[in-house]
């Protein structure tokens, strides 16, 4: 909800450039934070896990649905 809310503040700006890291919006940015906080949470990892690992996890869980 609150990337969603996040991006409503941008509306200009597409869905692709909100999402670059480069120029993404600070709201953007922290509400993704709090979002990959989250799925470590739920997925207990123990270290940080990369952006390749979460993709691959949420990906793996999605497929198994």
């Amino acid at each position: 909800m609150k990337i969603q809310g996040a991006r409503a503040t941008n509306p200009a700006l597409s869905l692709a450039e909100q999402c670059v890291d480069s120029s993404m919006p600070k709201a953007m940015r922290e509400a993704h934070s709090a979002l990959d906080t989250e799925v470590d949470r739920v997925f207990s990892y123990t270290s940080l896990p990369s952006l390749e690992d979460r993709r691959a996890t949420l990906l793996r869980c999605y497929m198994e649905q």
